[in-house]
């Protein structure tokens, strides 16, 4: 009897870690992936900050690459509002598929793609962890990284638009 108590009791914590709370913002639910996520290696780093404005999720992104060597920032108004670099209507579940502009990876090389889009999906592996997969082996962000939560901030985004934009569908 202890035995399975204590199974259970171990079992009971474990899957509270995988269990995703959503955020309080007055009376409303605020999505789980809203907040700043962080990537980083010894060369690299990024971050991509997720924001909920009316029934949407409103996404931006920035990196340090290669030791400096590719630097692309999260763009921002003049009021310090980050412009919209993705935007859809707010999901549910754990994994958000949208599109992203090669143009976030690639502009620096050829403008001509910045009008392609490639998939991109965010997955909440738990309240602190994010799955982020791009497909777009030809830039110089990962296709793939676990990303780990900074904080669980509702960025304020500007009416203002990355020039090319995801709106979603």
């Amino acid at each position: 009897m202890t035995k399975a108590f204590v199974l259970l009791l171990v079992l009971t914590t474990a899957l509270k870690g995988f269990y995703i709370e959503p955020q309080k913002d007055g009376k409303e639910s605020l999505s789980p992936f809203v907040g700043v996520w962080d990537w980083k290696t010894e060369s690299s780093s990024f971050s991509v900050r997720i924001g909920e404005r009316n029934d949407s999720l409103l996404f931006t992104m920035g990196g340090v690459f290669y030791s400096g060597n590719r630097i692309h920032s999260s763009e921002w108004d003049e009021e310090n509002k980050a412009l919209q670099m993705i935007r859809i209507k707010k999901q549910k579940g754990r994994i958000i598929k949208t599109k992203i502009s090669e143009g976030i990876s690639s502009w620096i090389y050829n403008e001509n793609r910045a009008n392609n889009y490639n998939d991109i999906s965010f997955e909440l592996l738990n309240d602190s962890t994010m799955r982020f997969t791009l497909d777009d082996s030809r830039s110089y962000w990962p296709d793939t990284a676990i990303m780990l939560r900074r904080d669980y901030t509702n960025t304020d985004f500007s009416d203002q638009t990355y020039e090319h934009i995801y709106k979603g569908k």
